[in-house]
């Protein structure tokens, strides 16, 4: 509510002025809560404990799932999670599957994390430890289903333990069509690994979060042009366009201009640069829109920061 009664008086401010204030969404990547940084040329490993036999022990009322399966699609799930970053030259997850006996397994050694390390050269090795899950009928209709998976992220390079992730959580299913009992239990498991996937690539790695920004326009319609560059996220472009007006007499120009080149660096990944642009455009003038912007790009400086500060 509090953002709309700012965009309405943006609005309202604006339609007073040469200076136009309009909106765009974009995504933005969030680094995690325990963040691991990769750059460009670097990737990670995954190492999935599974046992030898498939087991789906299914009972009247509960299926306990301890599924080879279930951990390569959890694996699996991780490693299109990682991709649809899109952030990385080499951005795949490389998969070693590692059977175990009836106990569960231990810690990698330093001697092993060497080894699996030695062809691909990851930074970090993920091992999914544990996967396991239970479902009951909780009623006629209704089943629910416990899960809980541990992982242990390593540093490859110095073979040590950096992360230990253990998620527990719990689904719930109401059946309303006949569905025999081992498709929905497949269906349940299918459904946990994809979630523990998804929870696991949020807890390490970065997201992408929708978020809105403001932009700037004015009458001229050269400057106007700026409207499809940023819809259309061409952000270089964006740039190139504005840096033709930062040199105009009329200071709308300037101002608005220098904004929109700070919204630019941003989106291209350069906060700093992006603050350093929006400070021009403060002494131009220091409008309720620059206090806005400046406040989104400070958020988002902690958070790179608070990300780098847990390595």
């Amino acid at each position: 509510m509090r953002n709309y009664l700012a965009y309405l008086l943006l609005v309202l401010t604006a339609s007073s002025c040469a200076v136009t204030t309009k909106t765009v969404n974009v995504d933005v990547l969030i680094p995690s809560a325990e963040r691991i940084s990769l750059n460009d040329n670097e990737r990670i490993m995954v190492v999935a404990n599974y046992k030898h036999h498939n087991k789906l022990i299914s009972k009247q009322t509960s299926a306990f799932v301890d599924d080879s399966l279930q951990v390569a699609n959890a694996v699996n799930g991780f490693n299109s999670y990682f991709r649809s970053l899109g952030t990385y030259s080499q951005n795949y997850v490389r998969v070693i599957y590692k059977p175990i006996n009836q106990r569960e397994p231990d810690l990698l050694t330093s001697e092993e994390i060497w080894r699996y390390s030695q062809l691909e050269n990851p930074k970090y090795i993920v091992e999914l430890s544990l996967l396991r899950t239970l479902i009951s009928k909780t009623d006629p209709t209704s089943y629910k289903a416990v899960y809980a998976s541990l992982w242990h992220v390593y540093d490859a390079k110095e073979g040590t333990l950096v992360r230990e992730l253990l998620d527990k959580d719990s689904l719930y299913y109401d059946q309303y069509e006949r569905v025999s009992r081992a498709e929905l239990d497949s269906i349940i498991a299918d459904d946990v690994s994809y979630r523990v996937a998804q929870k696991i690539g949020y807890s390490i790695l970065p997201f992408w979060q929708e978020q809105y920004r403001y932009y700037l326009t004015v009458p001229d319609p050269q400057f106007r042009k700026v409207d499809n560059l940023i819809q259309e996220f061409k952000w270089k472009e964006v740039i190139s366009l504005m840096q033709g007006f930062l040199s105009s007499s009329d200071k709308d120009d300037v101002y608005a201009a220098t904004f929109n080149i700070s919204l630019a660096c941003e989106m291209l990944g350069d906060i700093g640069l992006a603050k350093k642009w929006l400070e021009k455009c403060q002494k131009i003038k220091n409008s309720y829109v620059v206090a806005l912007y400046s406040e989104a790009l400070n958020n988002r400086e902690k958070q790179e920061n608070s990300g780098r500060e847990g390595q």
